[in-house]
């Protein structure tokens, strides 16, 4: 999916999450829901928070897919150093989920209770120029 799509996608999403919330009588409480939800949101390229997760700093912590590539492994580098055969060669580099704390980007692995929780939410796209961590 190009980024054109995955911008109409949130797009799309946020007019459901509107339509929704009208439904409501204005409740924001129907911008979260369970893991499915949350992952359907990092496939169509947006952010997401446990609200469990920010209780003292507001959406510092949040996660986001990194989609699948290649790349060509080059001499000194990590991959190069562990198995010199494949400097030269183009290789896989798998989509997974990242976690942004504290500046840094690491990846993530949902334990149970991330699973079967309910809190997740949409963290709206930054600003280009602001903190990446704010809202």
């Amino acid at each position: 999916m190009n980024l054109g799509d995955q911008a109409a996608k949130l797009r799309d999403m946020e007019r459901d999450m509107d339509r929704q919330k009208a439904a409501a009588g204005g409740r924001t409480d129907v911008t979260r829901g369970d893991f499915g939800f949350a992952l359907g949101v990092l496939h169509a390229g947006g952010r997401v928070t446990r609200e469990s997760w920010n209780t003292h700093i507001r959406n510092t912590r949040w996660l986001v897919l990194v989609p699948g590539s290649t790349f060509t492994v080059t001499e000194g580098r990590p991959v190069a150093l562990a198995c010199p055969a494949l400097v030269g060669r183009e290789v896989g580099y798998e989509p997974h989920i990242d976690l942004y704390q504290s500046g840094t980007l690491s990846p993530w692995t949902p334990s149970t209770v991330d699973l079967l929780a309910t809190d997740w939410w949409i963290i709206p796209p930054t600003p280009p120029g602001s903190e990446a961590g704010a809202l």
